[in-house]
């Protein structure tokens, strides 16, 4: 009988953590420059994203537009579909996706702390405010159905904590106020230096599980994938919503 052969799964995750953790230190430490540090720092996430999720989802730093021609602020990393995205406008620089095809949106900070929490969580108002139509569709029993919106997935990425403990009674409060805050709330997130996190909704219970810090972005990972599984696909545009702004 042939041997079978064993992998160091968490040997293996923890080399991962450790380069990407050394490469956004080095980013810190020689991107003197703010806007081009924050703007390194997205990058670098948008490629490790791009790196573990599967094809069908996009991810890009973009601005999310609805049918009636509003648009949220500037988002640092969006997840959206790939297949069944009518269309992706880049124009001068600015990515625009259409409200319907997002699954999940970041923000990208250098540290975690109340100030950033809380600039987070506005900017995800201005996602989840967005008008989303749910063309009606025939699935492969011949059934017309029109899919139910879900819950956009927000979270926010940062290389270090400004609170000590990382991630202790202070960050578990403000991450709660998130949640106080209509189309706030944050549901994930990667700490690299402290450990990832997702908060846990039980019947309006919130329960903040977090992870040790040499597995924070295995965690973090491994958490956003686990909760786009059961979202599935995206709700079909209703084109005609968005034709009315060429006719």
């Amino acid at each position: 009988m042939s041997e079978v052969n064993r992998v160091d799964l968490s040997g293996l995750f923890k080399s991962r953590q450790k380069a990407t953790l050394a490469a956004q230190e080095l980013n810190r430490e020689y991107a003197v420059h703010q806007g081009t540090k924050g703007e390194a720092t997205e990058t670098s996430w948008i490629s490790l994203l791009r790196e573990y999720l599967p094809n069908r989802y996009a991810i890009e730093r973009a601005m999310v537009v609805d049918s009636n021609g509003e648009a949220s602020e500037q988002i640092d990393v969006v997840v959206f579909d790939r297949q069944y995205t009518p269309f992706v406008i880049n124009y001068e620089g600015l990515v625009y996706v259409p409200a319907e095809s997002v699954y999940a949106v970041f923000e990208v900070k250098q540290d975690i702390s109340k100030e950033h929490i809380e600039y987070a969580s506005k900017k995800f108002q201005s996602v989840r405010r967005l008008k989303r139509t749910s063309a009606l569709i025939t699935d492969q029993t011949g059934r017309t159905t029109r899919k139910e919106l879900f819950e956009i997935l927000t979270g926010i990425l940062t290389l270090s904590s400004s609170w000590n403990p990382g991630l202790g009674d202070s960050f578990e409060r403000a991450i709660h106020q998130s949640w106080t805050e209509q189309h706030g709330q944050i549901h994930l997130g990667c700490v690299l230096s402290e450990g990832g996190f997702r908060v846990i909704n039980d019947n309006s219970r919130l329960k903040i599980e977090t992870s040790d810090p040499e597995a924070s972005l295995m965690y973090f990972l491994m958490s956003l994938f686990k909760m786009l599984q059961p979202l599935g696909t995206v709700p079909a545009v209703e084109m005609d919503k968005y034709l009315k702004w060429i006719e």
